[in-house]
């Protein structure tokens, strides 16, 4: 139900996307799967490996998918074309 959510109003506020919701679910998907992978489980896990605490660690890692999440969904979900 969140991720819904999430993918509705992304679409609807933040990026106020009017493009074609299969292209853009799917993209979205991916793009939730890769920052689990990169972020959840790689990133913080190879921080408390090399010794970083453990809530310093989420920290970086949660800094670090703020700013990948973004500019992901704004250039590759909900990316805007231009036409010149």
């Amino acid at each position: 139900m969140a991720f819904g959510l999430a993918f509705v109003l992304n679409r609807w506020l933040n990026f106020q996307s009017h493009g074609p919701v299969g292209r853009q679910t799917w993209r979205y998907v991916v793009t939730v799967v890769a920052n689990y992978l990169l972020f959840i489980l790689a990133l913080s896990t190879t921080l408390e490996w090399v010794g970083v605490q453990f809530l310093a660690a989420r920290l970086i890692a949660g800094a670090c998918e703020a700013v990948f999440m973004y500019l992901m969904m704004r250039s590759f979900v909900f990316r805007i074309k231009r036409y010149t």
